[in-house]
């Protein structure tokens, strides 16, 4: 057992409940961009049902999801970091080529997806895509520059140019990125012995970082690290019995869901509300008993391409929008569902496919960038893995 009295990491069994919670941010993404962008608008309907009501608040859940991402992403990424740096194992190389392997490999062609369908939806439809321009909703400023693209290579959307082409959620990806940086520099000042030339370079990153990126991409980082600190607390044994108690599992319960119903405010305060919220039961989510082998399967499968879902569905959604369904905007109902459950199912399809070409080589390609940069060091416990919508 490592020192501190912190276990490895969770079991697998815990990691299932993990898994099903990234899936299933992935898909609430999913549900929201593809109803807002082929279904009528919740206040154009007359009298809703009790069905079309549940329909639309579920399918609005798509910000919520990231800020969940957020801090499952703190507490998988950022908790392993700072375990490793409590126990001595820790590697600024390993860790930075594991983060950058595992963004890269599928961001890169996801932007290379991106001006594909882009493209595709100017010249198949140049009027479809002006009227889906014109929805006040999304954002009119697709920009396919290079700089835009550099930007977005180097995780700098929203920071010095917006995200690449119709791909707007890319923006939380920026956020990911400087989270992965910063804080880790942040724990090694407190938790790494460094010399003062060191220390001063932390310092210095810190502070202009700080300073230069968007105010709300620094205040959501408390999300991240609000993760970071409860995995701590999930692999401490002493505390493995006070998780699986009847009651803390319903207070726990209790405060995602308020936390739910306070982001629908919209606006930073409930993002971090919620963001708490979900660091906070996570330790619970992680210590539940197992759900089955047939549940862990779904889980594991889901979570496995949902990075991968979450960074091209958009594109491909809004292809579909702009040159095969405007101006057409259906009701709910038999061929609206319909619709929409096609729409998913080819956005599914395309992210699976999208994760067999490249996602699911990210371990290997990891190693073999291993093998190069890092085979004459020591080797050290890095940090694997991740919940990028990661």
């Amino acid at each position: 057992m490592p020192p501190s009295g912190l276990s490895a990491a969770p079991t697998r069994a815990h990691v299932e409940h993990l898994d099903a919670l990234r899936a299933g941010a992935a898909l609430l993404v999913l549900f929201g961009h593809v109803r807002h962008l082929v279904l009528v608008h919740y206040a154009t309907i007359e009298a809703p049902s009790l069905i079309e009501r549940a329909f639309y608040a579920v399918t609005t859940l798509g910000h919520s999801a990231v800020i969940i991402f957020f801090a499952l992403s703190g507490y998988l990424v950022g908790g392993q970091a700072l375990s490793a740096m409590l126990a001595k194992r820790w590697s600024w190389r390993r860790y930075l080529l594991r983060r950058m392997t595992r963004l890269w490999i599928v961001v890169l062609p996801a932007l290379a997806l991106t001006w594909v369908f882009d493209s595709l939806s100017v010249k198949l439809d140049p009027e479809g895509l002006r009227t889906f321009l014109a929805d006040p909703f999304i954002r009119d400023d697709f920009d396919h520059s290079l700089r835009t693209l550099l930007a977005n290579v180097f995780f700098l959307q929203d920071v010095v140019a917006p995200t690449y082409g119709t791909n707007g959620p890319l923006w939380s990806l920026s956020n990911e990125f400087w989270y992965y940086l910063i804080l880790p520099v942040a724990f090694s000042l407190v938790l790494i012995r460094q010399g003062w030339a060191l220390r001063l370079l932390s310092i210095a990153v810190l502070g202009t970082a700080t300073l230069l990126l968007p105010f709300p991409l620094v205040v959501l980082g408390v999300i991240w690290l609000a993760g970071a600190l409860t995995y701590l607390l999930a692999t401490n044994p002493r505390l493995q019995g006070f998780f699986r108690h009847g009651l803390v599992r319903l207070a726990a319960l209790a405060l995602v869901v308020g936390g739910f119903v306070f982001d629908h405010r919209m606006g930073l305060t409930p993002d971090i509300a919620l963001g708490f919220a979900v660091a906070a039961a996570l330790p619970v989510i992680a210590h539940l008993p197992s759900g089955g082998t047939l549940y862990r399967a779904v889980a594991t499968r889901l979570a496995s391409f949902s990075y991968t879902l979450y960074v091209v569905h958009f594109p491909y959604v809004a292809f579909v929008a702009a040159v095969l369904t405007e101006p057409t905007r259906w009701r709910f109902g038999f061929e609206g569902v319909g619709i929409f459950a096609a729409v998913v199912a080819g956005a599914l399809l395309l992210a699976l496919v999208m994760w067999w070409l490249f996602e699911r080589h990210t371990d290997a390609v990891f190693r073999y960038l291993s093998s190069l940069t890092l085979a004459r060091r020591k080797p050290v416990a890095g940090v694997a893995g991740g919940s990028t919508p990661t």
